[in-house]
């Protein structure tokens, strides 16, 4: 059952980067298999439009927010999804990019033995590489650095991180935008926060050249804001909105939430 899941993933995944791809939406909820049974996600704008800027290449490097953001993952990746993306495309999939995928940006990706070896962090524990500088102020100096990968971009100025992708679902429930909050400015709406990361992501991960159109950042957001995730149905318990219950994304997405 897990690898037909991974299967169909990957199938899904290939499908919507491809040029000649057609479909223009999944189905609302869209549900996937995971150990414990069903997981599913709803959107309370409607059926998921896959021609939403969420699903489309606005970089230069083919990455989409899909790439990283995997809806049978909860809408992050997994060192299984991941490895057998490797496997499906040799590792030229969007996800194993330099940039941040890669231990280190500099590292030698031209063979698949290379490629496998460069991107140990992201195959084996579904992390992303993060450089970020020591921010001003802060009450701690880095004095030294012990970098397995011996990487010259890995300075005492610009250290290096390594992340897994937070899941761009259930977005109404957050104080903060980001692992460290950077992404949450103060006094700023979630609706502010989230464009400004998405920017930023299209810039980084993306490796944008141009800034995407307000349009598209809307659509972003929107898309965003708009999905629930939940356990669908349990192995064990069976389904999670038999006889009043409350499971499932549906449910979810009707809870209030206050800071």
């Amino acid at each position: 059952m897990r690898l037909k899941t991974l299967a169909a993933t990957i199938l899904l995944l290939l499908l919507m980067s491809s040029p000649g791809y057609a479909g223009n939406g999944l189905p609302n909820p869209v549900s996937s298999v995971n150990p414990s049974g069903t997981m599913s996600t709803y959107s309370t704008a409607g059926p998921i439009d896959v021609r939403n800027a969420f699903f489309q290449n606005l970089g230069t490097n083919g990455r989409t927010c899909n790439s990283c953001h995997v809806s049978s993952n909860a809408w992050t990746i997994s060192p299984a999804e991941v490895q057998a993306r490797f496997r499906a495309t040799r590792g030229t999939d969007p996800i194993f990019r330099p940039v941040d995928g890669a231990n280190c940006p500099s590292a030698d990706v031209s063979s698949v033995a290379a490629r496998k070896a460069a991107y140990s962090q992201l195959l084996n524990k579904g992390l992303i590489r993060i450089s970020i500088a020591t921010p001003t102020g802060a009450d701690f100096q880095i004095t030294q650095i012990d970098d397995p990968y011996n990487c010259p971009q890995t300075t005492a100025g610009t250290p290096a991180m390594y992340r897994r992708p937070l899941p761009s679902t259930n977005l109404p429930f957050l104080t903060t935008v980001m692992w460290d909050g950077r992404e949450s400015a103060p006094g700023q709406s979630l609706t502010a926060n989230l464009t400004q990361q998405a920017m930023d992501a299209t810039f980084g991960h993306a490796q944008a050249a141009a800034s995407p159109s307000a349009q598209q950042l809307q659509q972003i957001v929107d898309f965003e804001t708009a999905i629930f995730t939940a356990q669908m149905n349990d192995n064990e318990a069976g389904v999670l909105t038999a006889k009043g219950a409350g499971g499932g994304p549906i449910n979810l997405s009707h809870q209030e939430f206050y800071v």
